[in-house]
């Protein structure tokens, strides 16, 4: 399992790699309409975490019940290099920091976990009007740390978590002056599950909205 595991990381990271680099082959052809730009972002985050149901024993009810986790609000911040070689394309690789996680909102003692990752991005963006683009790509977190919160004690627990997130960023950006609105939806797709005798599947989502300003280089 943790071979597999391994083995669609690898496959991931390259077809990162590649999604990044494609654009610039055809610099040659498009050189009029070539720039690039670097634009610093900062925002907040809305994210949960698919899996993490967990029985609360004596309910107002008088019974055992499953809770759900609830969604989280967390900072996100990075920067991103656009390469816009041509009119209505894009490609942007990025560099994230993130706080996600997800709350209980059902379980007294401010029950909470927080996810620190580190994110590298890479989207293509297709600009249907000016300013306004749509936006799909790959990214591929590396978690940092990982915190549980019951009660204001809190807890390591990174070593149930598998540290390499891969998830599919969609969204759409609208650019007003060099300022710019971004909106994303990251969609997990690897089980972040680390304990051999669970078998669960653990999945982030989290939504991103952050505003940036952009610096054309060229």
């Amino acid at each position: 399992m943790k071979n597999r595991t391994k083995n669609q990381v690898v496959r991931g990271i390259i077809a990162f790699c590649l999604f990044a680099v494609f654009p610039l082959g055809m610099q040659a052809q498009t050189e009029e309409e070539a720039r690039w730009s670097i634009t610093p972002h900062v925002g907040f985050n809305s994210s949960n975490m698919s899996g993490q149901d967990v029985m609360q024993i004596g309910s107002p009810s008088g019974t055992s019940e499953l809770v759900k986790p609830k969604r989280q609000i967390g900072f996100v911040g990075g920067v991103e290099a656009d390469y816009r070689y041509m009119k209505s394309l894009s490609t942007a690789v990025g560099v994230w920091y993130s706080r996600e996680g997800f709350r209980y909102k059902e379980i007294d003692g401010n029950a909470h976990t927080n996810l620190d990752f580190l994110n590298f991005s890479a989207v293509e963006n297709l600009y249907v009007a000016d300013g306004l683009a749509i936006k799909a790509g790959l990214q591929v977190g590396c978690m940092l740390n990982a915190k549980s919160y019951l009660d204001g004690n809190s807890e390591d627990s990174g070593n149930i978590y598998k540290k390499c997130n891969l998830s599919i960023p969609v969204g759409a950006s609208y650019e007003y002056h060099h300022v710019v609105l971004d909106v994303r939806y990251n969609i997990g797709l690897t089980n972040l599950c680390d304990i051999k005798l669970l078998n669960e599947k653990w999945r982030t989502n989290s939504l991103w909205v952050t505003l940036g300003y952009k610096f054309d280089i060229r």
